[in-house]
């Protein structure tokens, strides 16, 4: 499996703006240097994209994930027909008693 390849080695892909087409580019390109979507997730399954959303703040800040990375992977799982969740975080007490 691509994973057991890669095991321990790091990347880095530089991305100089956030326009939609590089960044989908460079996320494609990061995920390929590390053996492919597929060696890593099952195609048809579901998957659960966890971005940082750490604080309410824009995405130029670079406190949070920024919208269109998450929105690439999205693109990338839906390729490979995955069923896509996107979350964050725990539901709060408050939250909860209303469930």
């Amino acid at each position: 499996m691509a994973r057991e390849l890669y095991e321990g080695k790091s990347f880095i892909v530089k991305c100089n703006s956030y326009n939609p087409q590089l960044i989908q580019e460079k996320v494609r390109q990061s995920i390929d240097l590390i053996g492919g979507i597929t060696g890593f997730i099952k195609p048809e399954s579901s998957v659960l994209v966890k971005p940082n959303l750490l604080m309410a703040k824009e995405p130029a800040c670079g406190i949070t994930t920024h919208p269109e990375v998450v929105r690439a992977a999205v693109k990338l799982l839906k390729e490979i027909n995955c069923r896509v969740l996107i979350g964050d975080g725990r539901v709060s007490s408050a939250i909860r008693r209303k469930m």
